[in-house]
């Protein structure tokens, strides 16, 4: 059994598998959610149609396509939902949940992954561009010896549209 802090400082219990298991519940009921699109043609109303969008992305990378980052990304209005997923060959899955809001084309959120039955998060941010989603890198901090958002953090890792389906690869 696992114990680790949360922002607000009180101890989360887990178990590895529970969680794992548990994530890849929430993909499989997500990406399983129909898409619709609904945007107010009028700009002068104060009262907007309410807006749904409900897609997954993905990024293949390595010589044989081993590496891959899934997003499935479900967005109400400016609330923002998901899922990410980033396997890397010879190292260990992080799974986890996006929670965050949209403000125009930016997407910031943040992710409550599991890694090796460790529960962690960070922050994660996007833009969305036509039919892309393209990733905020991380640098790395030497002092902390964790990943990091910063001001200068280039949008530079685009994942491209792909149908929302199990398993998340």
């Amino acid at each position: 059994m696992a114990s680790v802090l949360r922002a607000d400082s009180k101890p989360i219990t887990m178990y590895g598998k529970t969680v794992y298991s548990g994530l890849l519940l929430m993909a499989l009921v997500a990406c399983h959610t129909n898409t619709t699109n609904h945007r107010s043609s009028g700009t002068d109303s104060l009262l907007a149609t309410p807006f749904h969008s409900d897609k997954c992305y993905q990024l293949l990378e390595g010589t044989a396509n081993q590496d891959t980052t899934t997003v499935h990304l479900v967005i109400h209005d400016t609330l923002v939902t998901g899922v990410m997923v980033v396997k890397r060959a010879e190292k260990d899955t992080r799974a986890g949940v996006l929670r965050g809001h949209v403000r125009g084309n930016l997407v910031e959120t943040w992710w409550y992954y599991a890694q090796e039955g460790m529960a962690d998060s960070l922050p994660a941010n996007f833009k969305l561009y036509e039919d892309k989603l393209v990733e905020q890198r991380y640098s790395y901090d030497p002092a902390t010896g964790r990943e990091m958002l910063t001001d200068t953090s280039a949008f530079a890792i685009t994942l491209s549209p792909v149908a929302c389906k199990l398993p998340l690869r």
